[in-house]
């Protein structure tokens, strides 16, 4: 038991310290968006490489940051009736629910190695008159969705053990 504890606490503080560097990405979002802004409207000289920069920044901030969201319970979640159960109960309902939560997080594990290697064999780029490549940012796909299945695994085992009574929950 105390080997899983481990594990299970590796991936949280794993989650835990990638989303915390990825929260620097928002501060360079809103610099380069600031920028934008006074480019075009203020300066009336628009950037030809700034909506693709941002999108490639806001996309690593997001898929990166999933991981985190579930450690944290930052996920949106409509929990009119949730609120009301026990510890037990909506542990639960998560373990059953996961089934849902695996079969997307595998998908985009699976599905993104594979859109992530061919932009690498391509090397491809964005086809814009800045013309940047794409796969590094098409990289933090499969990166990002293992972070967030490891996370969700981490999250069904103390789920798991909680709805059978064996330990409490971090879940909400």
């Amino acid at each position: 038991m105390k080997k899983l504890e481990f594990a299970l606490d590796l991936i949280d503080k794993l989650n835990d310290k990638v989303g915390k560097g990825v929260m620097f990405l928002i501060a360079a979002l809103t610099l380069m968006v600031v920028f934008t802004v006074v480019m075009r409207y203020g300066l009336d000289a628009p950037t030809a490489w700034s909506f693709e920069a941002i999108g490639f920044v806001f996309g690593t901030y997001v898929i990166l940051a999933g991981g985190y969201a579930i450690l944290h319970h930052s996920h949106v979640a409509v929990d009119i009736l949730y609120t009301r159960f026990s510890p037990r109960v909506k542990a639960a309902l998560d373990v059953f629910t996961s089934l849902v939560f695996f079969c997307f997080a595998v998908a985009l594990v699976w599905k993104g190695s594979q859109y992530a290697w061919h932009s690498v064999e391509i090397r491809q780029t964005t086809g814009s008159l800045w013309n940047p490549p794409v796969y590094p940012v098409k990289m933090m796909i499969p990166i990002g969705a293992s972070l967030l299945l490891l996370q969700g695994i981490a999250k069904f085992i103390r789920d798991f053990m909680t709805a059978i009574g064996i330990s409490r929950s971090k879940s909400g």
